[in-house]
């Protein structure tokens, strides 16, 4: 747990201490914030960028993953340590060295501007040091107890807090909680275990990616399992009937199919499983992989026998199943001629031959169908265009933060000094590094029907507007836009009436009407200001005007939200423009923690994109193998009345162009339309803007390298089939 004392400095170390040494408290340690700011690489970082704590103890309360380096030795006043996270947001490495900026204190005016040089000695994962869907922790750079020893006349304990273990773990947080109200110690308090129910949505991102790329894999090497024996028990289907006409019973059919899956899908099961064994050390991913204390190579049983007994099963039902199919199907029924006949009959020879290898069932006996064919390879490129799909919507959110609600680069503010924001506002309208600005601010949280709701208020009309998935931001003065998961816990839509009213104890100095009534019209995707974390689907879009009739007309925006021109350095641009404008206090965007934990997971795509890759190569060449077996008889004929060696291999670059494109065609627009589909259920999930993409070059490349790889392995395969005599095939057929 987290503590905070609401106290002057003389109480609060007291305060900490007393909560430090209640019965429920097993092991505890105190911080402080030190210094006002944090320099590194030869400049201040932005505000709330990163802060140094001093802490009283090393000993960790719970469980310390050492990502690089060591924990820092507490004698040293020179030595400290950064969570993993901050480290990757600023770039920070082990031996690099920041500056803790010390400066002047109103009630101690003989303390004299300083800068105190430390080292990072180690990055570090422990319980707080983890990001949310929705916020990042704290970015602190914790320094040694020998610092606020060497520091303690800078130190004020109302800047500091107290972590706690509690000796019962979260059941004692209520009474804990209880205790510090009956010992009327003012502090704020919160648990480590509210915090975890973000991080564990961190993690479920992650696992649920992991879970796609299973399920589509499982799904495609089922299909494609499902089509080689339907073609086995197609050309054992006449055995079959016959062996039902002595009086084989279907129960006797079924146990045959059964047993040949059993034989096909325990070795494919005991194959799975030592790949997931060897492949463990990759996994998992992310987040998730940084909190695995063992991330090394293992083997949970509990997780590979059930997996290989599902997976026999399966196999042995599929064999069963096509089995009883073939022996069902009547072999006096008529074989209907192809739909591409009369196309067909107008080619030459070579293309002839080879569209209608292509276009011919890949089984032989009745009910085969060309269309049943191409299933099994369909699905798999269908699959595959689908997964291109979501990488490119992945890339999209990536690489455009307004669709995960950061419409603007950069806030800056300057507390009712009306002259100085006129100022600004003339050099932002003149400036180069600007692309457009709005005046706006975060200034006071909205009860929306009786619900707080944080909502930001917007200049309406200029470049900047709060991005929305549904519907369209506010423009008038009676108009809100609010977030998902809000709308769904007032239990309104977008066109509904809700009424307004100004939160009493966090508006203050404001005192406005009672009531006002304002229509949603859209549903906001918002990213967080810096200093109130949202949550998922949280927070709310008012315009200023809006403001203006809950507060009164002299209501006047504290803010500036700025844009910068497309392909601007954020950290640099920013800098440099807070440089150039009136002194206030500014903040970058703080980009959407479950958008940016996105990269972690874009690799996936591409990985799977690879293993439908094989999974279509191996049906391609399948489909063309089993094709020219069943129609060997037909080339033989050809070939015995005049078709060249030359026609043949021509013949077999048709046949595998044809199957290549004829599945494209089907398989494209499905593969879309799924990840479309898909794509819009993880938007919802992440609370971004769903603006799927359709990735036309990487679809062109599919469709090219697909199509010369089925001229290839239409050539070799029926390379092999034109070595045999004609006479030799037609008397063994």
């Amino acid at each position: 747990m987290h503590f905070f004392p609401n106290t002057p400095p003389a109480s609060a170390d007291a305060d900490l201490t007393r909560a430090a040494g209640l019965p429920q408290v097993e092991a505890a340690t105190r911080f402080v914030l030190i210094g006002d700011g944090v320099s590194f690489r030869g400049r201040q970082l932005p505000f709330l960028s990163l802060q140094a704590a001093a802490v009283d103890t090393l000993h960790p309360i719970g469980r310390v993953k050492m990502i690089d380096g060591r924990l820092a030795d507490p004698s040293s006043v020179s030595e400290a340590m950064v969570g993993f996270d901050t480290a990757g947001q600023l770039g920070i490495r082990v031996g690099d060295t920041l500056q803790v900026i010390f400066g002047t204190r109103d009630d101690n005016p003989t303390l004299v501007p300083s800068v105190e040089a430390v080292t990072i000695v180690g990055i570090l994962a422990m319980e707080g040091s983890f990001p949310t869907l929705t916020s990042r922790p704290d970015p602190v750079m914790m320094l040694t107890p020998a610092f606020q020893s060497a520091h303690a006349e800078r130190v004020d304990w109302t800047n500091g807090g107290l972590d706690v273990k509690l000796r019962r773990g979260k059941a004692d947080v209520a009474a804990y909680r209880a205790a510090i109200e009956q010992a009327g110690l003012p502090i704020t308090v919160s648990s480590i275990h509210d915090f975890a129910v973000g991080v564990r949505r961190v993690m479920r991102v992650e696992a649920g990616a992991l879970w796609w790329l299973a399920l589509v894999v499982a799904g495609a090497s089922a299909v494609v399992v499902s089509q080689s024996f339907r073609r086995q028990s197609a050309a054992a289907s006449k055995d079959v009937l016959i062996l039902s006409s002595l009086g084989l019973r279907r129960t006797d059919i079924a146990r045959v199919g059964a047993w040949h899956g059993v034989r096909v899908g325990m070795p494919g099961a005991v194959v799975g499983a030592l790949v997931a064994v060897v492949a463990s050390p990759l996994l998992p991913i992310g987040i998730a992989r940084t909190a695995d204390p063992d991330p090394g190579l293992h083997a949970d049983l509990t997780v590979l026998i059930p997996g290989a007994v599902v997976t026999v099963a399966i196999v042995s039902f599929v064999g069963a199943a096509t089995l009883l199919l073939a022996s069902r199907t009547s072999s006096s029924r008529p074989q209907r001629p192809s739909m591409f006949s009369s196309i067909i009959s107008r080619l030459s020879p070579v293309p002839s031959t080879g569209t209608r290898l292509a276009v011919a069932p890949t089984t032989s006996g009745p009910g085969a169908s060309f269309r049943l064919g191409l299933l099994g390879l369909g699905s798999v490129m269908a699959l595959m265009v689908a997964a291109l799909a979501m990488q490119a919507s992945f890339e999209r959110v990536l690489t455009d933060p307004a669709l995960s609600g950061s419409t603007w680069d950069m806030s800056i503010g300057y507390d009712f000094d009306h002259g100085t924001e006129q100022v600004a506002a003339m050099q932002l309208a003149s400036d180069p590094l600007v692309a457009g600005f709005a005046r706006g601010g975060w200034d006071c949280p909205l009860l929306v029907d009786g619900k707080r709701v944080y909502v930001v208020h917007l200049e309406p009309g200029t470049l900047l507007s709060v991005a929305t998935d549904r519907g369209r931001a506010p423009i008038a003065p009676d108009e809100i836009a609010l977030g998902a998961a809000e709308m769904k816990a007032i239990g309104v839509g977008i066109g509904d009436t809700v009424e307004l009213a100004l939160s009493p104890d966090e508006c203050s100095p404001w005192v406005g009407v009672a009531t006002i009534s304002a229509e949603v019209t859209g549903r906001a995707v918002l990213s967080s200001p810096i200093y109130e974390p949202l949550g998922q689907g949280g927070g709310g879009a008012v315009t200023i005007d809006l403001m203006r009739r809950l507060i009164g007309a002299d209501f006047a925006p504290r803010l500036f939200f700025i844009r910068l021109h497309e392909g601007a350095d954020l950290e640099s641009t920013t800098t440099l423009l807070a440089e150039h404008l009136p002194p206030g206090f500014s903040f970058n965007r703080p980009d959407r923690t479950g958008v940016t934990l996105l990269r972690d997971l874009r690799n996936l795509p591409s990985v799977l994109v690879a293993l439908l890759a094989l999974l279509a190569s191996a049906a391609l060449l399948y489909r063309l193998v089993m094709a020219n077996r069943i129609h060997r008889r037909d080339l033989a004929v050809l070939r015995s009345i005049g078709l060249t060696d030359r026609q043949v291999l021509g013949a077999g670059a048709t046949h595998g162009g044809v199957v290549v494109m004829l599945t494209l065609a089907g398989a494209i627009p499905v593969g879309l339309l799924l990840g479309a589909v898909v794509w819009r259920r993880v938007a919802s999930y992440l609370a971004v803007v769903s603006v799927p993409e359709i990735p036309m070059a990487a679809i062109g490349i599919v469709a090219a390298v697909g199509a010369v790889l089925g001229v290839v392995a239409g050539i070799l395969v029926v390379g092999r089939a034109r070595r045999g005599l004609p006479g030799m095939v037609l008397r063994t057929e």
